[in-house]
């Protein structure tokens, strides 16, 4: 369905556990589960047949982050790989439009623009109040 061709891994998601219900659709137990979010989200990308990677490798087609950390090692690798760096909402969209079986595909460029993380999320500007006649050369701080 919406993750189709789709290889997810994840980066800087929480790993506390969280009490869910599971859905009406798939069980009529209603004890609770215990999950991490990383491993709800993965449960979801795998229930619309989409594959998860605990790795950033070759087959990756995404990287799904908590946000933009540009000192993230996998966030790093992937800007190298020149991979979408995808926020979490991403994933539940695309379950939404799933369980509403809405053929949209998560992976089309337009889909993807609207939930990729913003570039400039959580980084500070050092510089404040700098005099122009400063002969102290000014750093410039700009991510590909």
């Amino acid at each position: 369905m919406s993750f189709e061709r789709v290889v997810v891994c994840f980066t800087g998601l929480p790993m506390e556990v969280r009490v869910s219900y599971p859905s009406i659709h798939h069980s009529i137990n209603l004890t609770p589960t215990n999950h991490t979010i990383q491993e709800e989200k993965a449960r979801l990308v795998l229930e619309m047949r989409g594959r998860v990677s605990r790795e950033l490798n070759a087959t990756v087609t995404h990287l799904v982050a908590a946000d933009c950390d540009p000192g993230a090692e996998k966030y790093r690798a992937a800007r190298h790989m020149q991979l979408p760096v995808m926020r979490v909402e991403w994933i539940d969209e695309g379950y939404r439009a799933h369980q509403a079986l809405n053929p949209l595909a998560m992976s089309l460029p337009a889909v993807v623009e609207i939930y990729r993380c913003p570039l400039f999320t959580n980084c500070v500007s050092p510089l404040t109040h700098t005099h122009l006649a400063s002969s102290t050369p000014t750093p410039r701080f700009i991510f590909n």
